[in-house]
């Protein structure tokens, strides 16, 4: 068994990528050929802002040679000339020089060319970055304001913009270099964040091309928040490298896609899509959350000029990269090839070799899927090593080391950390990054899979489960084996009626109505004698909350007691270890 993961170990940035390009191929006639993976990013040269590997002397990309397909080459460039009209990022010379801020006692070289300014004749550099300095301090403080619950909607295009400027500056310190275009992931507990960001008042749903199996999921459609700032006197306007959105979608845990946590998408990017949404939305088959942002707001020229600008750069596209290449400061949730390639060389060793059983276990969950990506793969290629002999393939043997190299070399890549939520090149920061406390969960199932034990306590577990409406669902139906789902379904509606926006109830039991008529429906499904899922507890409980219920003694809290004897015994009765166990198995 390999190595325990360290899911937080510092990131240093580094090009290389590990030993997956050494990884060797093994055919149906026992023949072993090197597999012709991509190289790694050592050997480069520069083209624009682009970085693009060298194979053997011939830059080329998925249409031929760079540059060979003229005609493409051709439209993107009027494309990208067209998209300029609509929305052109404004950024302060280069030639000045880098600067230093300040984020959580720690010191952050940025480029200059994040500020998102022409400075004016006569503008002295220093008052810019000294307002940025404000707006990145001004973030770290809201995020702290949102998480603890201080912070009160609705959210205004200044807290959107300090926000991004606190991330830009976060994601700038972890990879050690600049952050010019990507996305980033976060833990987002109770939903908080995306419920803050909700509350703009010209927040809107909108079409995204990126991780669309998690749009589909409750809750799950993209959002996005426009702000248009580039001038010195409006500050607040304001986003890095001249952006003009900031995109954000949940991230939903369930026990089908394997994420341990619930996690919040955001990119910024230069052009926002305001105009034209439900249209939009349908036509690619996303569901519309009647629950988040309506998006009703006057629309301006401004509007429709970015959704513009956004379709055709989307039609367009960006020319094609050499596969391996990225972009400088780039980091988005793409697949790396070198890791792709290598996995997908694990399939066809499994194919050739005749072993249909190890098949099922790499392609379990669509590995290769941008929305499952890495953590996919990596999760298959452990359970895989792991069952070689109950597949009745030698150790030792050729497929054994294959998946020990495939394994080191992801687990040993710098680049690639967090690797049980990571979909592909994306930032990507934990709750140790940003100060928060680990998930229960998420430790509790690393823990499982690497070792086969966990220290955490269930009660802790149970209470990160219920965080996830995904995962509370799961956690009905595994009660409702031996008929105990009564008490789960309980611990449902009250974690939903403390906070109605974060975890919609599995069976809308808790409906979005007012205090009194959700404490009604708990009361009458699960505390009165004779209710259709009466829960178990003492006489004394039970009249002190009919009592409460009927004097108008409503509060968020009137429940705890109740809450807390159930969650007892849901764990006394093992089954939060029991559903525990079926989740690092999935």
């Amino acid at each position: 068994m390999s190595s325990p993961i360290s899911h937080n170990a510092p990131l240093q940035h580094t090009s290389s990528v590990g030993d997956l390009s050494s990884l060797t191929e093994v055919s149906s006639t026992r023949q072993t050929r090197s597999l012709s993976l991509p190289t790694s990013f050592r050997e480069t040269r520069l083209r624009g802002d682009r970085e693009i590997p060298r194979t053997n002397g011939t830059l080329r990309g998925r249409t031929g040679a760079v540059g060979g397909n003229r005609a493409m080459n051709m439209l993107r460039s009027l494309g990208s000339k067209i998209c300029s009209l609509f929305s052109r990022p404004k950024t302060l010379s280069s030639h000045m020089p880098s600067f230093n801020v300040t984020l959580g006692g720690q010191t952050v070289r940025m480029d200059s060319r994040v500020l998102p300014l022409k400075l004016p004749r006569g503008t002295d550099p220093q008052t810019v970055i000294t307002g940025i300095q404000a707006k990145i301090t001004s973030g770290e403080q809201l995020y702290a304001q949102i998480l603890s619950g201080a912070k009160e909607p609705p959210c205004t295009t200044k807290d959107m913009t300090d926000l991004g400027w606190f991330l830009q500056a976060k994601c700038e310190s972890k990879l050690g270099e600049n952050f010019r275009d990507g996305a980033m992931t976060l833990p987002d507990p109770g939903g908080k964040l995306q419920n803050f960001l909700d509350s703009h008042p010209k927040a809107y749903q909108r079409e995204s091309s990126h991780i669309n199996a998690f749009q589909k999921m409750p809750g799950g459609t993209h959002r996005g928040i426009d702000a248009r700032g580039s001038s010195v006197a409006n500050m607040s306007d304001v986003m890095p490298y001249g952006l003009k959105t900031m995109l954000f979608g949940k991230l939903s845990a369930s026990k089908e896609n394997g994420l341990p946590e619930n996690r919040l998408y955001i990119k910024m990017e230069v052009h926002g899509c305001p105009s034209f949404n439900k249209a939009i939305l349908s036509a690619r088959g996303t569901p519309y959350d009647t629950r988040g942002p309506g998006g009703n707001f006057k629309r301006t020229w401004a509007d429709f000029k970015d959704t513009l600008g956004h379709t055709f750069n989307f039609l367009i596209g960006n020319p094609k990269l050499p596969s391996g290449a990225t972009k400088l400061g780039a980091c988005k949730e793409r697949l790396p090839s070198v890791v792709t390639n290598g996995f997908k060389s694990l399939q066809k060793m499994a194919t050739d070799g005749g072993h249909g059983g190890l098949s099922d276990i790499l392609n379990a969950g669509a590995p290769t899927n941008k929305s499952n990506g890495i953590r996919v793969m990596y999760a298959n290629a452990q359970k895989a090593l792991a069952k070689l002999d109950d597949l009745g393939i030698a150790r030792g043997g050729t497929i054994e080391t294959a998946l020990k190299m495939f394994i080191d070399g992801v687990r040993n890549n710098p680049k690639l950390d967090n690797i049980d939520v990571r979909f592909g090149e994306e930032v990507i920061f934990s709750s140790q990054d940003l100060g928060l406390a680990p998930n229960p969960l998420r430790t509790a199932l690393s823990d499982l899979r690497q070792n086969g034990r966990t220290d955490v306590t269930m009660d802790r577990v149970l209470t990160s489960l219920l965080e996830s409406p995904e995962l509370s669902a799961g956690l009905v139906s595994l009660c409702e084996r031996d008929y105990t789902d009564e008490n789960a379904r309980f611990l449902v509606a009250v974690t939903e009626m403390k906070a109605p926006n974060a975890n919609p109830s599995i069976e809308d039991i808790v409906s979005q109505d007012s205090m009194r008529e959700t404490a009604g429906k708990i009361i009458d499904m699960y505390i009165r004698p004779g209710s259709p899922k009466e829960i178990n507890i003492d006489g004394p409980m039970r009249d002190a909350l009919l009592q409460a219920y009927n004097s108008d003694e409503i509060s968020s809290t009137m429940f705890d007691e109740a809450f807390t004897a159930i969650s007892g015994l849901i764990v006394a009765n093992n089954k939060v270890a029991e559903y525990l166990q079926e989740l690092s198995a999935s």
